[in-house]
């Protein structure tokens, strides 16, 4: 199985399109100067310990205090949480969760350190293997004899056909990494401090593609050498041109496609999908499929259908945390299984952990997706500002993208661009961004809410001035 990446960095937001089989599989969408911490480890420093939460406040060095609850934290049998942790106490902790909205990001002090093959634990004291792997008891008894005092494995599916002298080579290679980080809490040095960085944004994404063979093409001659580098077993394509990679491949209207609520069945059904603050809500319906059988069949068939493609839709817009799905009513108790037995096989292919829990009392399919990173909705769309959330449009760091996006595939000295009164920004970003940029800018704005941008004029300097000037406009910045 060969697995296609098409990954374009030429923008103000790095993207990833996974493709298998000529379909998008899924999205990476990362901000240039995005900070993110999940895997990384700090020494921090305890600001406030919460009794009656049994919780406490870590400054890790971002914007915002990390949150560390006592289920995080090593803990004699008797022993309280105020007790272990105090106010001004030096803390290592591993970010387990990002920030998101106004709460920072969840901490836990059993630190953990991965490679393709293994996940060792300094201190769990448990061997795991997954249940992917054949041979299990033979490979848990290989950790077993390997580990040293309190020390915990877990051996990833990827182990099999590997010799465990190299497994144990790795695991040799891992214990001497967590030794000089776990040292990092005696030594001198600024607090907070990051000690432990996991690896950048585009190398993770690639190791989530489960694929025989990779195939990267990429926008810039610096990223593949990095990743010819790091991935020697993938074949890393060059190719800059005019247009934006994702042009080139037409992925931009497929990730277009991905922000909308309604997706198309071949078969003329359709999902609708509804993002709210507490679930995610999918609603299967035959809609223009009328089947060529009975109406049990048709039924059946489209909820086949949109099984495969909800596991899909999953991982395209990164849904995560609690998933319902109104699946058409079947009454035929044997179909109901056939559809649960679909989804399960479909979602075996995502690299975050997703739980189908089966039908409630109400018909629906309870799912639950482990929350890793924003979803493509919270990443590209904001909220509508006069209808309070229940419309949704395009950000502006989507705008801004979608502007160099177009602009690749001009080489004028000069651009007029009219933005929609709707989108609000950041006076320094902004002039960050257009110093960014080949082109000499302008930035008006436009009397329409829609489009959210429009290319007025492109040319020389003295023409987009003239052009301005004669339709009587101020600049926004």
């Amino acid at each position: 199985m060969t697995a296609k990446l098409i990954i374009e960095t030429a923008t103000n937001l790095h993207k990833i399109a996974h493709l298998q089989d000529s379909q998008v599989q899924a999205f990476y969408i990362e901000e240039q100067k995005a900070i993110h911490y999940v895997g990384n480890i700090y020494v921090g420093r305890v600001k406030k310990v919460v009794k009656g939460m049994d919780a406490a406040f870590v400054d890790i060095g971002g914007d915002k205090n990390g949150y560390l609850h006592k289920s995080e934290v090593f803990l004699d049998e008797h022993e309280m949480f105020a007790e272990r942790i105090k106010e001004g106490q030096k803390i290592l902790v591993q970010v387990s969760k990002e920030e998101r909205g106004t709460k920072g990001p969840k901490l836990t002090t059993f630190i953990e350190f991965s490679s393709s093959y293994v996940v060792y634990f300094p201190y769990s004291g448990y061997v795991a293997v997954s249940k992917k792997i054949a041979e299990k008891e033979k490979w848990k008894s290989f950790g077993e004899s390997v580990v040293e005092g309190a020390e915990g494995l877990l051996l990833r599916s990827a182990i099999e056909g590997m010799s465990p002298s190299k497994i144990e080579q790795e695991i040799v290679t891992l214990r001497k990494e967590a030794e000089g980080v776990i040292g990092e809490l005696q030594a001198e040095g600024t607090v907070p401090r990051v000690v432990y960085q996991r690896e950048d944004f585009i190398t993770n994404m690639i190791k989530k593609a489960k694929a025989d063979k990779l195939e990267l093409i990429v926008d810039s001659f610096e990223t593949k050498k990095k990743l010819q580098a790091s991935f020697p077993e993938a074949t890393v394509i060059f190719q800059r041109e005019k247009e934006s990679l994702f042009d080139i491949y037409h992925l931009q209207k497929e990730l277009e496609k991905a922000l909308q609520k309604t997706v198309w069945l071949p078969s003329g059904g359709s999902l609708v999908i509804e993002e709210t603050e507490a679930m995610t809500v999918i609603d299967v319906n035959t809609s223009r499929f009328v089947g060529k059988t009975s109406q049990a069949q048709t039924i059946l068939e489209t909820n086949l259908e949109a099984a495969k493609e909800v596991a899909r839709q999953l991982r395209l817009r990164n849904l995560g945390g609690i998933i319902m799905i109104d699946f058409i009513n079947m009454k035929n108790k044997e179909d109901g299984e056939k559809v649960l037995q679909k989804l399960k096989t479909e979602t075996e292919q995502d690299p975050v952990r997703t739980l189908i829990f089966g039908f409630t009392r109400l018909g629906l399919v309870e799912v639950t997706r482990k929350k890793e990173r924003d979803s493509l909705q919270h990443l590209l769309l904001k909220d509508c500002g006069i209808c309070k959330t229940i419309g949704r449009y395009r950000n502006e760091k989507k705008t801004l993208d979608d502007i160099e996006g177009e602009l690749l595939s001009y080489k004028e000295e000069a651009a007029w661009i009219e933005l929609s009164p709707l989108l609000s920004f950041n006076k320094e970003e902004i002039e960050k961004w257009k110093e960014e940029q080949e082109m000499e800018l302008y930035l008006t704005e436009g009397e329409e809410l829609t489009p959210f941008y429009r290319l007025r004029h492109i040319g020389s300097r003295e023409e987009v001035e003239q052009r301005i000037k004669e339709n009587k406009v101020e600049f926004l910045f």
